[in-house]
């Protein structure tokens, strides 16, 4: 972001068996206060997931922003000031992928790294205007924060045992390349809507603290997540298994 309200973002991703992905948008924005809104205007995109990177006789197109069918378009954003942090988050739901930056910057991620207690790069998961290292806990944030997302921004942590676990095989795409299957673990918990528990929160075992669990489903006794791909490694979870909100 410039201060001639115009903004650019480039994403650029290579896939381990070769083939890539590029994107470079531009457009201008509009701040109003702690609301910024971005009119992305043009996209210069290009995937081969069949070569092994860009080369000089690499194909670019340049296509409008706003007519292409491929893209996912949040473009109000909140300007949320933590320890003199900027941290710029959408409004988007866990499974709205934004492609203007490529990443889910939205008040769930933010409140998953709240109540997580870690100690996180704040440009990991966020967009932030500094690159730095921050840990949430004892900070006040609920006054920067909307009401409709208060309560996802936990006093205490959830606690949740698993009382099942389904193995689902799922079809894994790209920007719409098939790459194969992946296996991912669905778990039952024994919480629901009581417990304050929420549709996109994160949740950890303190013995495996390194794999994220994330809630997708929650009902008045039950509550459904998904753990991570297990087809590499064993990342499942057993039955029994108590999972918390709070990682540190």
């Amino acid at each position: 972001m410039s201060p001639d309200f115009t903004f650019l973002n480039r994403f650029y991703t290579r896939a381990c068996t070769g083939g890539f992905f590029f994107k470079h948008v531009t457009g201008t924005y509009v701040l109003d206060g702690n609301n910024v809104i971005f009119s992305p205007q043009t996209m210069i995109l290009m995937e081969d997931w069949e070569s092994h990177g860009i080369s000089n006789t690499t194909k670019i197109d340049t296509i409008a922003y706003y007519v292409s069918d491929s893209t996912k378009i949040q473009t109000e954003y909140k300007i949320v000031e933590v320890s003199n942090i900027k941290f710029l988050v959408s409004e988007s739901g866990i499974n709205e992928h934004d492609d203007i930056f490529d990443r889910n910057s939205n008040f769930i991620a933010l409140a998953n790294l709240y109540n997580s207690h870690e100690q996180v790069n704040t440009t990991k998961k966020l967009l932030a205007n500094k690159d730095t290292v921050i840990c949430f806990e004892n900070l006040d944030i609920l006054k920067n924060i909307p009401t409709k997302w208060q309560d996802y921004f936990l006093k205490e942590p959830i606690q949740a045992e698993i009382t099942s676990v389904q193995v689902v095989r799922t079809p894994q795409k790209y920007r719409g390349f098939d790459y194969g299957h992946a296996l991912i673990p669905t778990y039952k918990l024994n919480i629901g809507t009581q417990s304050g528990i929420k549709e996109g929160m994160i949740l950890y075992s303190q013995k495996r603290k390194e794999i994220d669990v994330i809630v997708t489903q929650v009902e008045e006794n039950k509550t459904v997540a998904e753990g991570e791909d297990i087809f590499y490694f064993n990342t499942k979870f057993k039955t029994g298994t108590i999972l918390s909100t709070r990682k540190e």
